[in-house]
C-alpha cells in the first residue's frame, strides 16, 4: 500500500464525503487512473485486473472506504470520529487565542487549574494568559506555578475543567470554541468575571478629566476601554460614555459607539486638541501679560483692555 494521505490539521467530514462521491463518479465514468487508485486503496482488489475492477457494483460506502483507506484509516467510522475529535478543539488550540480572550478565560478558571495547566507550556504561552492579569491575580498565579508540581494525570484533569470552562464560555457567545469556528451570538444578560471587574474599575478611572490623570493613568483607562471592548464587545461601553468626566474622551468614545470610521474620529479629536490647547495657551498668556501689568502698577482699565486683546 502507498504512504498514506495525510489529514490536514482541521479536518472537514464534508469535503470527505466530496472526496468520496467524486471517486465513486470516477469509477462511474471509468476515468482513467481510478483502477490503480482503488487497487491501491482496497486490500481485497490488490490483485484484480482494470476490467475487474471498473465492472464491479461499487458503492458510496465502498468509495468513502477506499477514501479512508488513502488516509490511513481501516474504516470510514475511524476517520470520521479522528476528524470529530481534531474538529472538537484541544488544550493546545487555546494558545491560538488573542490576549483579549485570553485574559477573559484566566478570569473565569480556577487560577491553581490554570497554573497546572501551564506547567509544561512555553514562556510565551505562559505569558498569553498572564501578560494582562491585574497584578495582585498575576501574583496568586505566580506563586501557583512555583509551587506546581503536579503529576501528568493532574494536568490533565486540570486541562479538562478548562476547557469545559471554555466550552461554556463558546455556548454563551463569549468566545468562538473551538478558536476556528464562528462565535455563536453572545446571550442576553451573559457577563463574566473578567468585564465585571473591567466595568466596575472603569466607572472609576473615567470620571476624572484627563488633566488631572497622570499618563500612566491615562494609558491605563485606554488599554482596560479596549479590553473591555474586545471582551463583551464595542457597544458594551455605552453605559459608561454617558458618565465620563472628560469632554474630549467622552467625545471620541461616543463617535466610536456611533460606528464613525477610525479616521474620522482622529481627524475630530485633533481639530478639539488644537482648539483645547489654543484655548490653554490663550489663559497662560493672559497671566503672563497680567503679572507685567501687576508689577508696573498698570491701571486696571487699562489691563482689562490690554488682556481682551488676547485672544
Amino acid at each position: 500500500m502507498s504512504t498514506p494521505n495525510i489529514l490536514p490539521d482541521r479536518p472537514s467530514l464534508d469535503q470527505l464525503k466530496t472526496q468520496a462521491k467524486e471517486l465513486l463518479r470516477a469509477h462511474q465514468s471509468r476515468d482513467e487512473g481510478v483502477a490503480d487508485r482503488l487497487r491501491a486503496a482496497l486490500p481485497e482488489l490488490s490483485s484484480s485486473g482494470d476490467e475487474d475492477i471498473l465492472s464491479l457494483k461499487f458503492a458510496l460506502l465502498d468509495a468513502q472506504r477506499a477514501i479512508a483507506s488513502e488516509y490511513g484509516f481501516a474504516t470510514w467510522m475511524e476517520m470520521s470520529q479522528h476528524v470529530d475529535e481534531a474538529r472538537r478543539g484541544t488544550f493546545a488550540d487555546l494558545f491560538q487565542y488573542n490576549h483579549g480572550t485570553a485574559y477573559l478565560i484566566s478570569h473565569e478558571v480556577d487560577l491553581y487549574d490554570l497554573a497546572i495547566a501551564l506547567q509544561s507550556v512555553s514562556a510565551a504561552e505562559k505569558k498569553l494568559f498572564s501578560f494582562n492579569m491585574p497584578e495582585p491575580m498575576r501574583t496568586e498565579f505566580e506563586l501557583h506555578s512555583a509551587a506546581a508540581k503536579a503529576s501528568v494525570d493532574d494536568v490533565e484533569a486540570a486541562r479538562r475543567r478548562i476547557l469545559d470552562v471554555v466550552k461554556r464560555l463558546a455556548d454563551e457567545g463569549q468566545l468562538a470554541w473551538p478558536p476556528w469556528e464562528d462565535r455563536k451570538p453572545h446571550m442576553p444578560g451573559k457577563t463574566n468575571r473578567a468585564s465585571v471587574e473591567l466595568e466596575a474599575k472603569l466607572q472609576k478611572t473615567t470620571r476624572p478629566r484627563m488633566s488631572e490623570c497622570s499618563y500612566d493613568e491615562i494609558d491605563e483607562v485606554m488599554a482596560d476601554l479596549g479590553q473591555l471592548g474586545r471582551l463583551m464587545g464595542i457597544l458594551h461601553l455605552e453605559p459608561l460614555a454617558k458618565d465620563v468626566g472628560d469632554p474630549f474622551l467622552r467625545t471620541g468614545l461616543q463617535m466610536a459607539l456611533d460606528g464613525t470610521e477610525p479616521d474620522r474620529v482622529s481627524e475630530t479629536l485633533e481639530n478639539m486638541m488644537r482648539s483645547l490647547l489654543h484655548e490653554q495657551e490663550v489663559r497662560y498668556r493672559k497671566v503672563i501679560a497680567g503679572m507685567r501689568s501687576v508689577q508696573k502698577g498698570d491701571n486696571p482699565a487699562y489691563v482689562r483692555e490690554t488682556l481682551g486683546l488676547i485672544r
